[in-house]
């Protein structure tokens, strides 16, 4: 599972430390409003803890794992595809739900 979560993790959540001032660039947007995305992500993430915690304790990691990788999978195309900011901070709420699911 740590092996996952430093897959899932760097491809991700780290993603803006590389990549940040490229979207801002690519895209108009303040840099700003591109790294408002990740603390986006971190505050779907608080908010998803309790019921994923529950998730985990009622079903197991294995269950877990699938899940985050869809919710990531989701997260990362938006993120890519994102030419509009509302699309871009969905594809962060989306890597943000997925995001807990590997804690």
């Amino acid at each position: 599972m740590g092996f996952t979560q430093i897959l899932a993790w760097s491809s991700t959540l780290y993603l803006p430390a590389v990549l940040a001032s490229l979207i801002a660039k690519d895209t108009g947007w303040s840099l700003t409003l591109v790294i408002a995305g990740l603390s986006w992500g971190f505050i779907v993430t608080g908010i998803c803890s309790p019921k994923v915690g529950r998730f985990i304790e009622q079903f197991g990691g294995r269950k877990a794992l699938s899940i985050s990788s869809i919710f990531f999978a989701i997260g990362l195309l938006c993120l890519g595809l994102s030419s509009h900011l509302l699309v871009y901070y969905f594809a962060w709420t989306m890597l943000g739900i997925g995001g807990f699911w590997l804690v």
